[in-house]
């Protein structure tokens, strides 16, 4: 299963959940406005079950945190991260 989050006109994060050996994980990735996926991912594993607020929002952040001020701007990275927490 997989779910597509768009940051802004250039900027979209693609989810997906896999089943591992010993629960489950989130991976995150970054795709630039061609739907090239960047080098930036995120992941995260679970061995039971999260406690996050709607589905992904870890990983979400996690990977947001990680995207270079290059190509998202300090003050859009606070704006995002504040989104992430309160929706």
């Amino acid at each position: 299963m997989s779910q597509t989050f768009k940051i802004n006109d250039k900027l979209t994060i693609v989810c997906r959940a896999e089943n591992t050996r010993y629960g489950f994980r989130h991976i995150a990735e970054l795709l630039d406005e061609y739907c090239r996926a960047t080098s930036i991912t995120a992941k995260v594993c679970y061995y039971n079950r999260t406690w996050e607020a709607w589905r992904f929002q870890t990983v979400i952040c996690k990977l947001v945190e990680k995207i270079p001020e290059s190509t998202l701007s300090k003050e859009e990275k606070a704006f995002y991260l504040a989104k992430i927490h309160d929706r």
